[in-house]
């Protein structure tokens, strides 16, 4: 396998039904594909992680997988309904994803389907927009408000 392979396993109905959290955030009409993915990363404490937005709304899981290959920062998008139905349909089997690539493959019992992704780096990222706090007195943010009142 190359470098930048992932592979995990675990059960197929429990990662579908976390993914429903992600899937919330996920925009059903966009125009912008990316939109309608779910980033999985490998993260630096060798977790993996599924995110989800559209831009104004954004979640984020972690999975419940066996990580048996996959370094820090690999990982892919792909399409969140697509993914989330294969995974479901696992009927109570283990599961097995590989991605290999710009492909993801899931495998559960003898059944096997092969999608495409989308490049990690393309995902929106996520800020947090609360890291920097700016300090403010009681009366201009009260002048502030009333400005803004009806």
């Amino acid at each position: 396998m190359k470098k930048g392979t992932l592979i995990f396993s675990g059960d197929g109905k429990e990662i579908a039904a976390r993914l429903k959290h992600v899937s919330g955030s996920i925009s059903k009409a966009t125009t912008m594909p990316i939109l309608s993915c779910i980033a999985l990363e490998v993260t630096a404490d060798g977790q993996l992680t599924a995110r989800g937005t559209d831009l104004d709304v954004a979640s984020q899981v972690t999975l419940p997988v066996t990580l048996e290959q996959g370094m820090a920062g690999a990982g892919a998008c792909v399409a969140a309904d697509l993914f989330a139905a294969l995974l479901s349909r696992a009927n109570g089997d283990g599961v097995r994803v590989v991605l290999d690539g710009s492909i993801l493959t899931v495998e559960a019992g003898s059944r096997k389907a092969t999608v495409h992704t989308l490049p990690l780096s393309e995902f929106p990222g996520m800020k947090d927009e609360f890291e920097t706090w700016t300090p403010m007195s009681g009366a201009v943010l009260a002048a502030a408000i009333r400005g803004l009142a009806f």
